[in-house]
């Protein structure tokens, strides 16, 4: 074996491509002078002074650079205190070889801040470039900038564990490069990637800030709902036990007092006739003044039409906002922080929730073992009328006491509010007939009647094949109100029950009958007044004879028929004289007979009349003689009497 032979032992060179690229050095942008740090900009200032003045020394006195340098640091030593005593160990850096480093960049020219600038250390501000492989910082900021907030060092972890199965060669940053990264990003991106977008609002992002006190009491209304985090006994009607149930209450808060002028609590979910009701008690409350304006959210409750937006019929527009001449404004959606009565339910939920022994707590975490308790032992919960009343209690507390800030100014919210200016009022009328509900256009049936939601609704004052706009009353079920298609009142419509099939023994029953029937009779005699108003009597004529008959020519009844069939089951046949002539009336022939019974039946009535004659002088005796004995013989079939 040679004496190099070993050489063929060592390990092949790997090619220079299969070597892992060396990261770049970032090379840091120049830096605004007004962006550098105080002492940063003061010692460049300096140093610019100090080459001026060398420059100004060495031209008055005519010296040379490093006598000039060397009288300005003796001389003028205390106008650079940053200079005299920022060098090596605290030495002075006005000296000689430093002029010489700082003067090309102030003979360079330009402007003082290009000139500052230059003599600034190299001073670098913001985020560095990210060092390593894109992909990598790629993955980390993936698994680390995520709602499940996964630690830096095991996004680190499973970021670097992740490149190196893409691709083994590639160097992966150091965990302490990661926590850099993680330093310099925007507080912003990062709550908003950790904690969601609601969060990101209300830590980060700017808001709006409104001025309420341009605003009068009693103008602006604020409508929500929430659901409270306690709960109230209700009776399943079912199992006839009682179940715990959550109220929720929708509410109307006045914008610029905050106080609850209207509020709705139920265990029913909340909808479209809930908030008509809370209007209504609203309107109520303030003596018929509805508000000017409504601030809703764009929940399809607060928004349905028909009540805060309109419902089109036949080109016009119908709403309970129209009728009370309110105005809506939509906030932005899931923008809570725009209406202010979410913080009076925060108040609500931290003062009057948390008073009751199952508080659930407003978020799953907070939920304790009391509450559980109450899961099995609805019983002992309060019922729904005592939680209003303690609500109505708190509430009253609430509004009496006095708040702080620029929108009360140490004023309660029940101060403001009663000293609000009257608004225009409604009468009670208009306000009954105002918050019916616009539910669509309807065709008016038998009866006459409409129907919504699967009931009918009678109306003497509906006409039967027209149309009619239909509102629904919130406060009876058993109600409506019936306009023409533009908006004019018709009338009053109400259900009717349903009458037992067999009313035997059913007083009730059998005097509900027959006032129906009574009815019927009277519409179907208002009909054949109107028709024999409208037509002068003559509408039984046919048109030809009324277009033949003279004028002043009276109906004269001919004859009549009944019959389980037809449009009518009695016809009686009216003509006019001298129009259409009736042919002169025949003698009736004999009918022809068809059976031996007829024939009888027919001797028998000859013979009854030949026996009934009265006599007379005619030869005719022996013929009717003859009938009768033809008669008896004929019908004699037998020797037997009883046949006979």
């Amino acid at each position: 074996m040679g004496a190099l032979d070993f050489l063929l032992k060592l390990p092949a060179r790997r090619n220079t491509a299969q070597l892992p690229t060396k990261p770049e050095r970032s090379v840091p942008a120049p830096v605004a002078v007004s962006e550098l740090p105080a002492d940063a900009r003061s010692k460049a200032g300096e140093r610019l002074r100090f080459v001026r003045l060398v420059e100004i020394t060495k031209a008055s006195r005519r010296l040379s650079d490093a006598a000039a340098c060397e009288f300005v640091a003796v001389n003028h030593a205390a106008e650079f205190p940053i200079l005299r005593s920022s060098g090596h160990n605290g030495a002075s850096q006005l000296t000689y070889n430093n002029l010489r480093n700082w003067r090309p960049a102030v003979r360079e020219g330009g402007s003082d801040e290009a000139i500052l600038q230059r003599l600034a250390d190299g001073y670098t501000r913001g985020i560095q470039k990210a060092r390593g492989d894109v992909r990598f910082w790629e993955y980390f900021h993936a698994f680390y900038l995520n709602l499940n907030k996964l630690p830096v060092t095991v996004a680190y972890q499973r970021a670097a564990a992740k490149m190196r199965s893409v691709d083994p060669s590639v160097t992966v940053p150091t965990l302490a490069q990661a926590r850099y990264r993680v330093a310099q990003l925007d507080p912003a991106v990062v709550i908003l990637a950790r904690e969601g977008e609601e969060a990101c609002k209300n830590k980060c992002i700017d808001y709006i800030k409104r001025d309420w006190n341009g605003i009068p009491a009693g103008e602006v209304v604020i409508g929500d709902s929430r659901t409270f985090d306690t709960r109230v006994r209700v009776l399943d009607p079912q199992t006839g036990k009682y179940r715990a149930v959550r109220p929720t209450i929708a509410a109307l808060i006045d914008g610029r007092s905050w106080y609850m002028a209207a509020y709705w609590i139920t265990t029913e979910p909340v909808n479209a006739d809930t908030l008509i009701r809370t209007l209504a008690l609203y309107c109520l409350n303030t003596g018929g003044q509805p508000p000017a304006v409504a601030y809703f959210d764009n929940g399809k409750d607060y928004c349905a039409q028909g009540f805060s937006t309109p419902l089109v019929a036949g080109g016009v527009e119908h709403s309970i906002f129209k009728e009370l001449g309110i105005t809506l404004i939509n906030s932005i959606a899931y923008n809570a922080r725009a209406k202010t009565i979410e913080r009076e339910f925060r108040d609500m939920m931290q003062q009057f929730d948390k008073m009751f022994p199952d508080y659930l707590g407003s978020r799953p975490g907070q939920r304790t073992l009391a509450a559980d308790y109450f899961d099995t032992h609805a019983e002992e919960l309060p019922e729904l009328g005592q939680f209003s009343s303690i609500f109505a209690d708190w509430l009253a507390g609430y509004h009496s006491t006095p708040k702080r800030g620029e929108i009360h100014r140490g004023k309660s919210p029940a101060e403001i509010w009663t000293a609000r200016q009257p608004r225009p009022a409604m009468s009670a009328e208009r306000l009954r007939l105002a918050v019916c509900k616009p539910e669509g256009i309807r065709t008016v049936g038998r009866g006459p009647a409409v129907s919504l939601a699967g009931q009918w609704f009678y109306c003497d004052a509906l006409k039967v094949g027209t149309k009619a706009l239909v509102k629904s009353d919130p406060f009876d079920p058993t109600r409506v109100l019936c306009y023409t298609p533009d908006g004019a009142l018709i009338g009053e419509a109400r259900t009717r029950e349903a009458i037992r099939a067999l009313a035997l023994d059913d007083e009730a029953a059998r005097a509900a009958i027959g006032e129906l029937i009574g009815r019927q009779r009277k519409q179907l005699r208002e009909a054949r007044t109107t028709l024999e108003r409208l037509t002068g009597g003559r509408a039984q004529a046919s048109p030809l004879e009324l277009f033949l008959a003279e004028p002043g020519a009276e109906l004269v009844p001919v004859g009549s028929r009944r019959s389980v069939k037809g449009a009518a089951h009695s016809f009686t046949r009216y003509t006019l004289p001298g129009t259409i002539e009736a042919a002169p009336q025949q003698p009736e022939a004999a009918p022809e007979l068809e059976f031996r019974e007829d024939e009888e039946e027919a001797e028998l009535a000859a013979a009854h009349e030949l026996l009934t004659r009265p006599p007379c002088g005619t030869d005719d005796d022996a013929l009717d003689l003859s009938i009768a004995h033809d008669f008896i013989t004929n019908n004699h079939k037998g020797d037997d009497d009883d046949d006979y």
